[in-house]
């Protein structure tokens, strides 16, 4: 995804707390399949250019409330999906009940470790809401949540992928915040800003 020239206000802050987040992923990810998860390197971008890309056609959401509203996303492949569900469920297709039940604490055990590590960085409260499971079109669903909320045109989105050193497994957690200049200036959100 190509970065643009011109950061906005408060990205840089966002990317280091989307980072610090990521690592947490990732040992969460670590602990469950047993074995050495990488992460890339942050992307960031605005929610109109978060495109449908089918191999992230599952995903987990849950919005953010408390000191920084915004959602918090766990995308995963399809080889990723199977990887998670053989490690939570014993095996790569377990019934359909059992198999959204573990696709949505999983999203939920690495978004609330995420938001747990950011919350403790900024001194702040992040509350993350119930997991919202989609189990085809997640890429776009996630674009259509993001566009429904009043902050849409301020929202911006990071992105870190995590695999593992085999590359079968391929997860991506993504924070969206609807005001992150709020980061950069601490003030709080919603409120105005002074010139």
């Amino acid at each position: 995804m190509k970065q643009r020239d011109q950061k906005p206000e408060g990205i840089e802050d966002l990317s280091e707390l989307a980072q610090l987040g990521a690592i947490q992923a990732a040992d969460v990810l670590a602990d469950l399949i047993g074995r050495r998860v990488l992460r890339c390197a942050p992307e960031w971008h605005r929610p109109a250019d978060f495109r449908e890309r089918e191999e992230w056609s599952t995903g987990v959401f849950c919005d953010v409330g408390g000191a920084h509203p915004g959602v918090a996303a766990v995308f995963l492949s399809a080889p990723g999906q199977s990887c998670v569900l053989k490690a939570l469920c014993g095996s790569e297709a377990p019934p359909r009940e059992f198999a959204a039940s573990a696709l949505s604490e999983f999203g939920n055990m690495l978004s609330s470790r995420a938001l747990s590590a950011i919350a403790d960085r900024l001194g702040e409260l992040l509350l993350p809401g119930l997991p919202d499971l989609a189990t085809t079109g997640a890429a776009s669903l996630f674009h259509e949540r993001l566009a429904s909320g009043e902050e849409f045109a301020e929202t911006l989105c990071v992105e870190s992928e995590l695999f593992d050193e085999e590359g079968g497994l391929r997860v991506l957690v993504v924070l969206a915040l609807h005001e992150p200049s709020a980061l950069a200036t601490g003030r709080e959100p919603g409120a105005a800003s002074r010139d």
